[in-house]
């Protein structure tokens, strides 16, 4: 049942909401609503929703889970191994052409890979009221990427380990989703899995974006991860097994700056 991000009003259907969009908020629209109402009742073959999809992205070996639905592990009856698990039935695509070093100094295009954004879950708005800390309730071990939150504080960019941050979830999350409205990208790694090179990459997306509006923040899990990495947006969110910048910077030129607070993008 999505909400609007600009008004508020509930919807029950997708088709409907698009449509409140194009008429009722045609000026206010960010990029990423601009494209989803102008593409409206484009492709309607049956398909599988990145929403629902269970599948997942190879990228040069590298394992991308959607949502919150499969996440690889181990070998079991059901799983083919070639390198790194790859689970029966599941989209595989492969990004080639780019080289991974060097990646995250280099401009942003406007948006990211077709075949990494493809797989991202789009998940329904929580909502945009500003609430104390106390009255907070969100699970540690599945982040949110939009609701209720602190109106005042927000978390800054920049590369976070666990002494960096409050004791209380809450707290973190209430400042977290108030960064995601602004239109950050929030990075959780799992502190027993984020390799050395993994730290170096996202310390230097870290760096780079530090804009109030479009800036990346790197946070370590305050619950039960469930995979080494997860990438998220206002309303958006996507898993890594394991670490591959272009994936994280496909991520962040998609969805950095465009919150529905004030888009820059």
């Amino acid at each position: 049942m999505p909400d609007c991000d600009y008004c508020g009003a509930v919807f029950d259907d997708e088709t409907t909401y698009l449509d409140h969009l194009a008429s009722e908020h045609d000026g206010e629209l960010s990029a990423i609503d601009r494209r989803r109402v102008d593409e409206r009742g484009g492709d309607d073959d049956g398909g599988v929703s990145p929403t629902v999809l269970v599948g997942a992205l190879a990228v040069a070996g590298i394992v991308v889970v959607v949502g919150a639905i499969l996440v690889f592990g181990g070998s079991g009856p059901d799983r083919t191994t070639d390198g790194n698990v790859t689970a029966e039935g599941n989209t595989v695509v492969d990004i080639d052409g780019e080289a991974p070093g060097g990646l995250e100094a280099k401009p942003l295009p406007d948006r990211g890979r077709e075949d990494v954004i493809s797989v991202v879950a789009e998940e329904s708005s929580r909502g945009r009221d500003h609430v104390s800390p106390s009255q907070l309730d969100y699970d540690p071990s599945n982040p949110p990427t939009s609701g209720p939150h602190d109106g005042g504080g927000v978390q800054e960019a920049g590369f976070y380990t666990a002494e960096d941050l409050p004791s209380s979830p809450q707290v973190l999350f209430g400042d977290v989703v108030h960064s995601l409205e602004h239109g950050a990208v929030v990075v959780y790694y799992d502190p027993e899995a984020v390799t050395p090179e993994a730290r170096e990459s996202l310390r230097a997306f870290a760096d780079r974006h530090t804009d109030p509006f479009a800036s990346v923040v790197v946070l370590p899990h305050p619950g039960e991860p469930t995979a080494a990495y997860e990438l998220t947006a206002w309303k958006h969110r996507l898993y890594l097994e394991e670490y591959d910048a272009r994936v994280v910077r496909a991520f962040v030129a998609e969805y950095l700056g465009r919150g529905p607070e004030r888009p820059q993008r």
